[in-house]
């Protein structure tokens, strides 16, 4: 909802200093002022804010119409934010002791960059070191997550990253109840035969995968790819593709338009 107010003495002051005094109320939070809508009517509420610590006061008509027309402009501008939350993808990615950091790192901050929300969450400690002794601090836990819906899992590789994902009794519990109401997964490197295949989550999909484990999968999930991409499963092969799987990821969820949009931006060639 917006705020639409007066600072004393604002109805002599310029709408462009108006506007900012406005602003810099709703920054403050004074979320008692706000602009109610109504079938052929309008309400709006007006508080001046004075040095004693603010009382209401009378406006005069060129205030109120000033009011009127920032308040809409305002009210607009909230309506866009509050629905770009209530829009905006979530994404959890899990890190174990021993994940890989590039093909971890990667994914979280692309998708970020496309606007997606991304969790992370310990498979223990919040703090988790990578293959390469890089340390992470996790968001949250698998288990504080145990109640909540994603629109996506993407699970990074590296072991012994890998190996202990799929030891992970909150993460499997998580799988199972993100897999049975039908959402997608991700998984690069190890990950799609340490953990997606152990839990019986491949079915019959082309899997890309790091090749030193790609014997462990299913004849029918074998490829050569760097990145596959199915119905409800995006899969990269190494961290030499964590570019590429991250963008995939991209387009899976928010469309080709936004991936090639964002790989523009960072100067990255789409293959």
């Amino acid at each position: 909802m917006c705020l639409c107010g007066f600072v004393k003495g604002a109805p002599h002051a310029s709408t462009l200093h108006f506007l900012r005094q406005l602003r810099s109320m709703r920054k403050n939070r004074l979320e008692n002022v706000r602009s109610a809508y109504s079938t052929g009517a309008c309400l709006i509420v007006v508080y001046a804010v004075t040095g004693n610590g603010g009382s209401l006061q009378c406006a005069s008509r060129d205030a109120v119409l000033t009011a009127i027309a920032v308040g809409s402009m305002l009210f607009l501008e909230n309506t866009r934010d509050e629905e770009a939350v209530k829009m905006s993808k979530v994404v959890l990615v899990p890190l174990a002791e021993g994940f890989e950091e590039i093909e971890a790192i990667t994914v979280i901050d692309v998708l970020r960059r496309a606007g997606l929300d991304v969790v992370t969450a310990s498979a223990d400690d919040h703090l988790v070191r990578g293959a390469h002794g890089v340390r992470v601090a996790a968001e949250t836990t698998l288990a504080a997550c145990s109640d909540r819906d994603f629109d996506m899992i993407v699970l990074p590789g590296g072991m012994p990253g890998a190996a202990n994902l799929v030891a992970s009794k909150p993460l499997q519990a998580l799988l199972r109840r993100h897999t049975e109401a039908g959402r997608p997964l991700g998984a690069i490197c190890a990950a799609p035969a340490v953990v997606l295949h152990t839990l019986g989550y491949l079915g019959s999909e082309k899997v890309a995968c790091y090749p030193t484990f790609r014997e462990r999968l299913d004849p029918a999930n074998r490829t050569e790819e760097r990145v596959c991409v199915g119905e409800k499963l995006v899969t990269g092969a190494a961290p030499g593709a964590a570019m590429e799987f991250a963008l995939a990821l991209v387009a899976f969820l928010l469309g080709e338009a936004k991936a090639d949009e964002l790989a523009a931006a960072m100067l990255v060639k789409r293959v």
